[in-house]
């Protein structure tokens, strides 16, 4: 059993012994728990609404990955287009992906490369985007919006006997 009249001691920076106060010290060690947790929580609620306003590093953009790529040309499946005018087209012997936008019968292939710092970039419905310094394009490949100065590559494509056939030249 304690001794309820010997208080507890600790020595200070001197050496000296001083007399603690524990009801004191458990009142500091909840406050400072409670500000951990409560800090933490609120942290939290603040960040996790802006984490989703983020433009994330994929594209929501459809990927197909099954082009065959045969004497420079890449070949899609019209069928591939069945529910959208645009998809990322993906081929492992390239270095870059490639956006093939549909506009009614035809086609257009655009290098995903940034022509600013050959970044990659992300592709919405409307236009592309690189992450690294802000270059933005339209769907046509040019440049709306620096620090880009030129406009991206793009690539002949054409439909023939439900195939789309993009030339990488």
């Amino acid at each position: 059993m304690l001794n309820k009249n010997i208080k507890p001691t600790m020595n200070n920076l001197n050496g000296n012994e001083i007399a603690v106060n524990t009801a004191e010290l458990k009142e500091q060690n909840s406050r400072r728990e409670f500000l951990r947790s409560a800090c933490g929580i609120c942290g939290l609620a603040i960040a996790a609404p802006s984490l989703l306003l983020l433009p994330g590093c994929a594209s929501t953009m459809p990927v197909f990955k099954g082009a065959t790529l045969d004497a420079q040309k890449l070949k899609v499946p019209a069928s591939a287009f069945a529910s959208n005018n645009m998809m990322i087209v993906r081929n492992g012997q390239l270095d870059w992906d490639i956006l093939l936008v549909k506009n009614s019968d035809n086609y257009k292939a655009l290098q995903l490369k940034c022509t600013h710092r050959d970044q990659p970039l992300s592709a919405t419905s409307t236009l592309l985007h690189c992450n690294e310094h802000g270059s933005e394009f339209d769907l046509e490949g040019k440049v709306t919006h620096g620090p880009a100065r030129n406009n991206l590559r793009t690539y002949p494509a054409l439909l023939e006997n439900d195939t789309i056939i993009i030339t990488v030249t």
